[in-house]
């Protein structure tokens, strides 16, 4: 059972740290400032139709208040 234990906190170890080094890549691909690489909190909203959406409105928020709104016209690509 020490076995098995071990395996599963090692995959989910490995998917943490995949996924950590993804939303780096992400940032130094979108030539984004290194505190914001470093920040460790990043949101990404994708459409994953063929065809751009309007996102005008939307809000992003936390327990505690909205932190962004976006703006008239904002339209997310499709893929």
């Amino acid at each position: 059972m020490t076995i098995v234990r071990s395996l599963v906190l090692f995959a989910l170890a490995a998917l943490a740290e995949i996924g950590g080094a993804w939303l780096i890549w992400q940032g130094i691909r979108e030539q984004r400032s290194l505190a914001w690489v470093g920040a460790g909190e990043a949101v990404e909203i994708v459409n994953i139709g063929s065809t751009a959406i309007s996102i005008a409105g939307w809000t992003v928020r936390d327990g505690t208040a909205v932190r962004h709104t976006f703006a008239a016209g904002t339209r997310l690509p499709g893929c």
